[in-house]
């Protein structure tokens, strides 16, 4: 019994779809609150690592090894869970990505406190 939808039939996985990329939405606003904020909204993944405490200056081949591996730790995890056809598979993969964000969000807040406080971040 062939299950696949036809052009008129909508998806199941279409609310999969909108689940993930609200998710990625609510994490977006929870951490650019303005738009000077919004425009390195691309750095967001390295809040993985926000607790951490990165190299400066001339070690800043470090700190482009820990962006690298937060933005491939979210690509890896989209191309599992859009790959993943059981609910539950989806369900828990999603809650992995609602951790992840979580920890992501708090290392940004935390870094973005770090940097007004130390006087590098201007925006409010």
């Amino acid at each position: 019994m062939n299950t696949s939808p036809t052009p008129l039939q909508p998806s199941r996985s279409l609310p999969w779809v909108g689940i993930y990329f609200l998710a990625w939405l609510l994490a977006l606003l929870s951490t650019a609150h303005t738009r000077a904020a919004l425009t390195v909204a691309w750095l967001f993944p390295i809040g993985l690592f926000g607790f951490i405490d990165l190299p400066n200056g001339r070690e800043g081949t470090t700190v482009s090894w820990f962006f690298a591996c937060a933005w491939l730790i979210y690509i890896v995890h989209a191309v599992i869970y859009f790959r993943a056809r059981q609910p539950t598979s989806k369900f828990f993969l999603l809650i992995a990505l609602a951790l992840l964000l979580t920890l992501n969000v708090t290392g940004c807040r935390h870094r973005i406190a770090e940097g007004k406080q130390a006087g590098f971040i201007h925006f409010p």
